[in-house]
């Protein structure tokens, strides 16, 4: 029995009978794999993603082939994707989402051909987008007229200023059925939130209209899909990071050079990268990449960091809006019967926080091993973490109120909170 830590990269070890396992039901593939994975918990677990290294199958099998395979569980195919996110020409990650039952022991087979290639086509539950200003006119600074296209990456000009309308909604975005995320290309470079009423993906079509020179963007009005729910300002957004500058929490607005790719833009799993070339904190340049994913059917975005030369602590955080309540776990939390939750802790936000006026829940996730101190200011609730080497990984995650069958108040969040948490400490097992 194998146990994974986390809900990301999960290095499979992988079941196989007899060398490579010949699929002995009828199907279009050669050769096949199979898995076997246990939820530990009592309570169901919906679209848990489960990502594959391309490297710990090749370790086991040396011929899978990443463009010619298919995922089933017992109900059938099971939506796949595979990424290249590292974009060095060769397919590095398999993620999938699938459903478990409390205390469900299931097995899903990997079936492949060793040659030839097989697209297949699943609905689109995840996205990544940035849209990019063409044919505009310069004046006075603002990207008056022209279109926006879909951009894979772009280096973004020294020039850049918010709210000059270069980009589509000022920088990426990336969302899942659930809720939808940006981040600023410019010198605020912090992170915002989409709210939506329908599980469509909808952020390549926002911020189309070219008034956002105008500051009247069309996505801050309440539209059939939902809107702008956040307010960022100067603080910390939702999950934005920072390092601690004395007492001060300094984002990434200095910086030589910014460039922005979309890493993956798939059903299943979407993810923003951004680099930037010295980021200036007191003087001291540093090298940032910083990678957020989602997947399907979560609100979860997923944010790691690479610095170097590695500073000591990064910092999140979410910022501080009135008519809200403060959340954090009781110490020695228990849940589930006697089950024990203390790897992963949250700091959360709930209420009428919304530009909607409604309720909205915001919260971050850290390890609490990382965990190194509080470092609130007037504007954020903050944490500083700890980086192994220059990394860093947290996650965060938004819930609004107008969602379909969504979050709808305190009670909910809380409980999704407790939930969210137990499921990190307590991750599918592997058996083979």
């Amino acid at each position: 029995m194998n146990k994974t830590f986390g809900i990301g990269i999960i290095a499979l070890v992988l079941f196989l009978s007899n060398g490579f396992a010949k699929n002995s039901q009828k199907s279009q593939y050669s050769d096949s794999l199979v898995i076997f994975l246990t939820n530990p918990l009592n309570i169901g677990r919906t679209d848990e993603p489960i990502s594959i290294t391309v490297l710990s199958l090749e370790k086991k099998i040396p011929h899978f082939n990443p463009h010619a395979f298919a995922v089933y569980d017992n109900n059938g195919e099971i939506a796949s994707q595979i990424d290249d996110t590292d974009r060095n020409g060769t397919p590095d990650i398999l993620t999938i989402v699938t459903d478990f039952a409390p205390k469900e022991k299931k097995q899903i087979t990997v079936k492949y051909d060793p040659t030839g290639s097989r697209p297949h086509e699943y609905k689109k539950r995840t996205q990544a987008e940035l849209g990019v200003k063409t044919g505009y006119t310069l004046v006075d600074g603002k990207y008056i007229g022209g279109r926006f296209i879909d951009a894979d990456s772009v280096r973004v000009p020294s020039t850049h200023v918010d709210h000059d309308n270069l980009f589509r909604h000022e920088g990426p975005g990336w969302e899942s059925d659930k809720v939808g995320y940006r981040y600023y290309l410019d010198a605020r470079n912090r992170t915002d939130i989409f709210g939506k009423k329908i599980p469509a993906m909808v952020l390549d079509t926002t911020g189309v209209h070219d008034l956002v020179a105008n500051n009247n963007e069309s996505y801050e009005s309440m539209l059939n899909w939902g809107m702008d729910i956040f307010k960022v300002g100067a603080s910390l957004g939702i999950g934005s990071v920072a390092m601690l500058s004395g007492n001060s929490l300094e984002t990434v607005s200095k910086t030589d050079s910014v460039f922005c790719i979309i890493a993956a833009n798939g059903p299943v799993r979407s993810d923003v990268r951004g680099i930037y070339d010295g980021w200036n904190v007191a003087g001291k340049k540093y090298k940032l990449i910083s990678d957020y994913s989602i997947t399907a059917g979560s609100r979860l975005t997923k944010f790691e960091a690479t610095v170097q030369p590695a500073p000591k602590d990064l910092c999140t955080g979410l910022a501080k809006h009135g008519h809200t309540i403060l959340l954090e776990p009781a110490d020695g939390l228990h849940l589930q019967g006697g089950v024990h939750a203390s790897g992963w802790r949250y700091l959360g936000l709930y209420g009428q926080q919304a530009f909607s006026g409604d309720s909205l829940g915001i919260a971050i996730f850290y390890r609490e091993s990382d965990f190194v101190q509080r470092c609130d200011d007037s504007l954020s609730y903050a944490v500083a973490l700890r980086t192994h080497k220059g990394t860093l990984t947290y996650y965060f995650a938004a819930a609004w109120q107008q969602e379909s069958d969504g979050i709808k108040n305190l009670e909910a969040f809380r409980a999704y909170l407790d939930e969210t948490v137990l499921k990190f400490d307590n991750p599918v097992e592997i058996s083979y």
